[in-house]
C-alpha cells in the first residue's frame, strides 16, 4: 500500500467504520497476494511480509484482521 502512497495505519482504521472500504480492501488483498506463498500462516506474515487477511489473523490481537468479519469469508 506504501508504494501507492497509502499507510497502513489509514486503510485498517478506515475498514474499521466503513463497510464499502472494509470490502474492497478484503478484495484487493485477496486478488494481490502472492499464489506462491501458504496464506494464514505466522511465517508468511513475518518473512514474506504478507498483509491478506489470512496472514494477519494469525497476528496475537489483530482484530481487525479477523477473516469471519470480514466479507466474502467462509
Amino acid at each position: 500500500m506504501k508504494a501507492h502512497g497509502l499507510h497502513d495505519e489509514l486503510a485498517y482504521g478506515r475498514a474499521r467504520w466503513d463497510a464499502e472500504w472494509r470490502a474492497a480492501l478484503y478484495d484487493a488483498q485477496m486478488i494481490g497476494r502472492d499464489p506462491s506463498l501458504k496464506h494464514g500462516k505466522a511465517w508468511t506474515y513475518a518473512h514474506h511480509r504478507c498483509r491478506c487477511p489470512e496472514c494477519r489473523a494469525t497476528q496475537p490481537g489483530c482484530k481487525g484482521a479477523d477473516v469471519r468479519e470480514l466479507p466474502n469469508a467462509a
